[in-house]
């Protein structure tokens, strides 16, 4: 929007943004082994006349024939929602929703026939992000409730035996929830001038300041929020006996009842 009156130029506009990416992964949803001798060393093929070099390939081809493994891995993800639950086979899929909101008005305004005074003023809102979901969690008490039992703050931080604070405990969020406070301060101005020297103003100097705010990727988010304990558990399995595809097809059967993930 433009407004030409007298010797000011009146300009103005507005941004909206619905921001909604929707991350999704699968690893380890379903169990999966990884082969190798494990804590169980391959057979000694030193003996074979002649292995040389090749000992190392034929053990490996001996651990991939046998079917040795290493160990067996499995994720469990909680289901967010009130009752959170970690379920064997649930993804992570964890959709962000934020609302940006952004304005400005500008005049640029003819002090003369060589200066022009450039104005403006610049407003932005970012909601604070939240999972669709419900699955995601912050520290209880926000920020001061970060530091555990060290005390409440930076100050606290770095010290040994400084036990100002509580055990770290985390709650979910999700919609109607701020996982930061709100901050409706953001006013953003500008202020330039540009000087047109000699009769046939072929020559301008420029010169202008401004302020501006960087917009943060809802990934840092969900790095944040969404793989905090409790939304996630990564278990790896190894054994001091030699395991096998057998004997880990036979565990796979029974994964087991699902465990809670807050309490």
């Amino acid at each position: 929007m433009v407004w030409l009156r007298g010797r000011h130029a009146f300009k103005g506009g507005m941004e909206v943004r619905f921001d909604s990416p929707n991350g999704y992964n699968s690893f380890y949803a379903l169990p999966g082994a990884t082969t190798g001798a494990g804590n169980v060393p391959f057979a000694n093929l030193n003996n074979i006349s002649g292995i040389g070099t090749n000992l190392s390939l034929a053990q490996t081809m001996l651990g991939d024939l046998s079917g040795s493994l290493t160990n067996w891995i499995q994720a469990f993800n909680s289901a967010g929602g009130k009752n959170p639950s970690y379920i064997p086979g649930e993804p992570v899929q964890r959709t962000w929703r934020q609302h940006e909101y952004a304005g400005y008005f500008k005049d640029d305004w003819k002090v003369s026939r060589t200066i022009t005074l450039n104005l403006g003023m610049r407003y932005e809102y970012y909601s604070p992000p939240y999972e669709a979901n419900g699955k995601a969690a912050i520290p209880v008490n926000g920020t001061a409730g970060a530091f555990g039992i060290s005390g409440t703050s930076y100050a606290d931080a770095y010290r040994p035996g400084q036990l100002a604070g509580t055990l770290t405990q985390l709650k979910l969020v999700g919609p109607g929830d701020n996982v930061y406070d709100r901050d409706y301060t953001t006013f953003l101005p500008a202020v330039g001038i540009s000087w047109a020297i000699g009769s046939d103003n072929k020559t301008v100097l420029r010169a202008g300041y401004a302020m501006t705010s960087d917009r943060n990727s809802l990934r840092n988010a969900d790095t944040e929020l969404g793989s905090n304990p409790g939304m996630n558990s990564t278990i790896t399995f190894t054994s001091a006996n030699a395991m096998n595809v057998s004997t880990w097809r036979r565990r796979s059967r029974h994964p087991g009842k699902p465990c809670r993930s807050f309490r």
